[in-house]
C-alpha cells in the first residue's frame, strides 16, 4: 500500500523524444523535507560526537596531549621504551586483541561454550498471551536502538565518577558474528527494519517499521499472531537448519559457504535482521509446585533450546514461550554482560510498565488490516541424507574388496605387524607403529561414528516419509468421506 501510495506522485508521459516523469509538488516537498532530516540529523550527531568525545576531558588537557606527542615525536623518544614496537612485530594488524584471540579465533560451538543468557521476570507474567508479549517486547527493544542511535543513552559511570567506555552499545543490533574457517568475524549493519522469527521450523521476516515511524506494539503482535496461526509445515532440512549455528566455527564456515550460494536471500534476511526472535512451543518459567527443577528447566531452554530453534550467531536471540515468559540467548564476542544486561533492563522496565498491556491481555491501540502477512523464507537446500547413502554403498563395497585382499595375505596390516614383533624382539620403541595406532583407533572411532549418524539421519528421513504419507492418504479419506456424506445427504433429502 506505501508503494503505491507513492507511485501516485509520479506521473509518467510518452513524447516524441522519449519518456518523462513528473514530479507532483507534494513529492518533491516530501524529498526536500527528507534531506533536510538527514542533515540534521548528521549535523546533531557530529556535534554529540564531538561533546562525548571531549567528555570528561577539557579540551586544554587534550591541547596538553598534543603537545607532549608532538615534543616526543621531535625529540625522536619512545614513551613505550620500544614496547609497542615489539608488538607489532608479533601480532601483525590486530586491532582488539582480546575480542580476536578469546572469542573470534576460537573453533569451539558458541552454544554453552560462549554463550550465556538472561532471563525474565521470574515471578511476574504481564501477560500470558505469547504474541502479544512480543510485540511490547519487541517494540521496546527498537525503542532502545532509537534512544542509542540518537545518542541518549548515558554512559555507565564507574563508582559514580568515572564514565565506562561506551562503544560496545554500538553492536548490539543488526549484528551477527559470520564464521570462518580460521577465525570469525563480526559483521554490523548501519541499520535493519526488519527481525527474522522461528516458529515450529520455519523462518519469517517481519518488518518492524511502517512508510514513516515503527510499528506499534499491537500491529507487531498482530503479524506475531499470524506467524502463530500458520499451519504450513517446515520445508526439508529447514527445521534444524539453525543446529549449525551450534556446531564447530570451522564446520560451519564450510557448510556456510554452499548455503550463501543456494539460499543467499533467506540467509541474508537472517543475518542482516535487527535482532533473531525464536517463538517457542513449550511453556517454561519458575513454577512453585518444583521450583528448583523449573528453573533449570528454564535456564537450559534459554541457554540451548533444543538445539535448532536458536540462531546463536546474531548478537541476540529474543524467546518468547509459549505462556508469556521472555529471555535472552546472547552472544558474547560482541559486548560484555553488562552492555546486555543494560539494554535488557530498559526492555522489561518499558515493556511492562510505560506500554503496558489491556485487560484482556492483548497489547494496547488497535490491528493494522493493511499490513502484508510476515515474508516466509524460502530455503533452497538439496537432498544430500541419498547421496550419503550412495557413497556409504561405495565405501562397503571398498572394505569387502580389502577384506579379501587381507585374507589372501595382501593386507598392509600384516606387515605392519611383523614390524610390531620385530621391534618388540629388539625392544626398540618405534614411534611410527605406536602413532599410528592411537591415529588409527581415532579414525575408526570418527568412522563409526559417521555411520551412526547417517543410519539416524536415514531413519529419521522415513519416518517423516512415512508420516508425510499417512497424512496424506487421511487428508484423502477424509476428503472422500465428506464427499460421500454430501452426496448421501443429497440423495436422501426431500425436494423443496
Amino acid at each position: 500500500m506505501a508503494e503505491a501510495h507513492q507511485a501516485v506522485g509520479f506521473r509518467p508521459s510518452l513524447t516524441s523524444d522519449g519518456a518523462e516523469v513528473e514530479l507532483s509538488a507534494p513529492v518533491l516537498q516530501e524529498i526536500y523535507l527528507s534531506g533536510l532530516r538527514s542533515w540534521k540529523r548528521h549535523l546533531s550527531r557530529f556535534w554529540n560526537d564531538f561533546l562525548t568525545g571531549v567528555f570528561p576531558a577539557s579540551p586544554l588537557s587534550w591541547l596538553f596531549l598534543f603537545s607532549a606527542i608532538q615534543l616526543a615525536w621531535f625529540l625522536q623518544l619512545d614513551p613505550s621504551l620500544g614496547l609497542m614496537e615489539k608488538i607489532k612485530e608479533l601480532l601483525p594488524d590486530v586491532s582488539d586483541w582480546w575480542e580476536e584471540f578469546v572469542y573470534l579465533r576460537s573453533r569451539n560451538p558458541l552454544m554453552v561454550n560462549s554463550n550465556y543468557y538472561m532471563m525474565d521476570f521470574l515471578y511476574v507474567t504481564p501477560t500470558p498471551l505469547q504474541a502479544a508479549r512480543a510485540g511490547n517486547a519487541i517494540h521496546a527493544l527498537l525503542l532502545y536502538r532509537h534512544r542509542l542511535n540518537r545518542q541518549e543513552i548515558p554512559p555507565t559511570l564507574l563508582m559514580g565518577m568515572r564514565p565506562l567506555c561506551s562503544a560496545q552499545y554500538e553492536k548490539i543490533f543488526n549484528t551477527t558474528r559470520i564464521p570462518g574457517v580460521q577465525k570469525d568475524y563480526i559483521r554490523h549493519l548501519h541499520d535493519s527494519q526488519h527481525v527474522a522469527v522461528f516458529h515450529r521450523g520455519r523462518f519469517f521476516r517481519v518488518g518492524t517499521h511502517s512508510r514513516n515511524s515503527l510499528l506499534s506494539p499491537r500491529a507487531l503482535e498482530q503479524q506475531f499472531q499470524r506467524i502463530l496461526d500458520d499451519p504450513s509445515p517446515a520445508c526439508p532440512h529447514e527445521e534444524h537448519l539453525a543446529s549449525l549455528t551450534a556446531a564447530p566455527r570451522d564446520t560451519w564456515a564450510q557448510v556456510r559457504t554452499s548455503l550463501k550460494t543456494q539460499a543467499a536471500e533467506a540467509l541474508e534476511v537472517v543475518e542482516g535482521a535487527a535482532f533473531f526472535v525464536s517463538l517457542d512451543a513449550e511453556p517454561a518459567g519458575l513454577t512453585r509446585e518444583d521450583p528448583a527443577a523449573s528453573l533449570d528447566a528454564y535456564a537450559h531452554a534459554l541457554l540451548a533450546g533444543r538445539g535448532h530453534d536458536r540462531w546463536f550467531d546474531k548478537s541476540f536471540t529474543l524467546i518468547v514461550f509459549s505462556n508469556g515468559k521472555l529471555g535472552l540467548s546472547v552472544e558474547h564476542s560482541w559486548a560484555d554482560c553488562p552492555i546486555s544486561g543494560h539494554m535488557w533492563e530498559f526492555t522489561l522496565a518499558t515493556e511492562c510498565f510505560q506500554l503496558g498491556y489491556s485487560a484482556d491481555g492483548h497489547c494496547k491501540g488497535h490491528p493494522d488490516p493493511t499490513l502484508p502477512q510476515p515474508q516466509r523464507l524460502q530455503w533452497d537446500l538439496p537432498d544430500q541424507d541419498p547421496q550419503c547413502l550412495a557413497l556409504f554403498r561405495v565405501a562397503v563395497d571398498k572394505h569387502q574388496a580389502l577384506l579379501k585382499a587381507a585374507m589372501s595375505g595382501q593386507g598392509v596390516d600384516r606387515h605392519l605387524f611383523a614390524l610390531y614383533i620385530v621391534s618388540r624382539f629388539l625392544h626398540l620403541q618405534s614411534p611410527f607403529l605406536t602413532q599410528d595406532s592411537h591415529r588409527l583407533g581415532q579414525h575408526i572411532e570418527d568412522a563409526l561414528l559417521d555411520v551412526a549418524s547417517l543410519f539416524q539421519a536415514g531413519q529419521h528421513f522415513k519416518r517423516r516419509f512415512r508420516g508425510s504419507r499417512e497424512e496424506d492418504s487421511r487428508r484423502r479419506c477424509g476428503f472422500l468421506s465428506r464427499q460421500t456424506g454430501a452426496s448421501k445427504t443429497s440423495m436422501t433429502s426431500p425436494a423443496l
